[in-house]
């Protein structure tokens, strides 16, 4: 039996584009139960959110799966959820306009291929596993006030002004309580993305930071106190070569991981939110900052110019031609890098097997669109 859904970069996506249903979300909680049997399922908030929310609880607690309820969360502050009930895998829902659930493997890591596998195996039908019974649902409470304050704690008190925008209101209600002052007048002006993992900054002295720039500074700062960092394998990799000037390590994970060769990316990301969350980054730049007497465009200064661009090529059957531009050697976990002349293009197949996204690192953005450019005439053409 094929229910018409599939799994994509962005979560469960119906193949018609007619949007997530309440069966769509009930087939989602059975595709869960077949990864782990204590999951912990969240929503952004809003109220097509909430039901479809309920509504995956019910199918994986149908598959005996045990269920934790954490309610209207930003979406890192669900990864806290999943670490305090010690979930190895859970559900988020985020509603609007169009409704995602997203799937993701303990503390919001991305699901290894061997647990989308499983999932897939019950999208299309194909599941023999013999039930024992319904779950449990339990709801937990408080994880986003817990979220909040942990992240205040760190920050302590600042002089800088900030104002912080997001669309997701979970988001906004949480930089509330970390930076009370936050919708107001601000020296920096930071733009976090809706799912809470991404953020841009702009202040008159700097212009318009892109979200790699304020990585690349965060890491700086975890360098500048001798730590080693984890971040996913798509982040830019001069990040690499700034960490073996100060004699640290950057481990990487991927978003697909099929031989878990990040298994050492994955364990330490544990420990290393900032490229993963929105909140948690802002609240490390500020306080190095802060701790160095500095200010963000001082900073800024500091760090090499480089830039990327990310682009989608479709191409039918992506999957296939991927195999063929894969050398013996490549990895085949988040796609292959093309590293040459201190420029990167990452060439990575989409999830649905219907087209590639090319991340390309060079020193102008000019460079790295040309990068794109020639990888997406090379994949057309194959």
């Amino acid at each position: 039996m094929d229910y018409g859904v599939y799994l994509s970069d962005e979560g469960l996506c119906s193949e018609n584009g007619r949007g997530v249903t309440s069966s769509d979300a009930l087939l989602a909680g059975r595709c869960i139960a077949a990864v782990a049997k204590k999951i912990v399922i969240a929503h952004n908030g809003e109220k097509s959110a909430e039901c479809l929310s309920l509504a995956v609880a019910a199918g994986a607690a149908e598959r005996g799966s045990d269920v934790f309820f954490a309610s209207a969360l930003p979406e890192p502050a669900f990864d806290l959820a999943m670490k305090l009930i010690g979930a190895k895998a859970g559900c988020f829902v985020s509603g609007g306009v169009f409704s995602k659930i997203k799937f993701f493997s303990e503390r919001g890591l991305p699901l290894s291929s061997e647990d989308e596998q499983k999932i897939e195996k019950v999208l299309s039908g194909k599941e023999t596993r013999v039930l024992s019974g319904y779950g449990k649902i339990r709801s937990i409470d408080g994880v986003s006030s817990v979220y909040s304050e942990r992240i205040k704690n760190f920050l302590g008190d600042i002089k800088t002004n900030v104002k912080i925008y997001s669309p997701d209101r979970e988001v906004m209600a949480a930089a509330e309580r970390i930076f009370p002052r936050c919708r107001g007048d601000g020296d920096i002006v930071f733009n976090i993305s809706s799912d809470g993992r991404k953020v841009s900054a702009f202040s008159l002295s700097t212009g318009h930071i892109f979200y790699e720039k304020l990585l690349l500074l965060c890491s700086v700062a975890e360098f500048k106190e001798s730590n080693d960092i984890s971040l996913p394998f798509s982040s830019p990799f001069i990040i690499d070569e700034i960490a073996s000037g100060y004699g640290r390590k950057v481990t990487r994970y991927y978003e697909r991981t099929k031989d878990f060769s990040d298994n050492d990316g994955r364990k330490n990301a544990l420990y290393c939110r900032f490229g993963r969350d929105a909140l948690t980054l802002i609240a490390k730049i500020l306080r190095y900052l802060e701790d160095n007497g500095l200010t963000l465009s001082e900073a800024i200064e500091t760090l090499p110019r480089f830039a990327t661009v990310t682009r989608f090529v479709p191409k039918e059957n992506a999957d296939e031609v991927f195999e063929r531009i894969c050398s013996k050697k490549a990895g085949k976990n988040e796609g292959i890098a093309k590293c040459e002349n201190g420029e990167r293009v990452i060439i990575k197949p989409v999830k649905s097997g219907r087209g590639f996204t090319l991340i390309a690192e060079s020193f102008r953005t000019e460079m790295a669109s040309e990068l794109c450019d020639f990888y997406e005439k090379k994949i057309k053409t194959l």
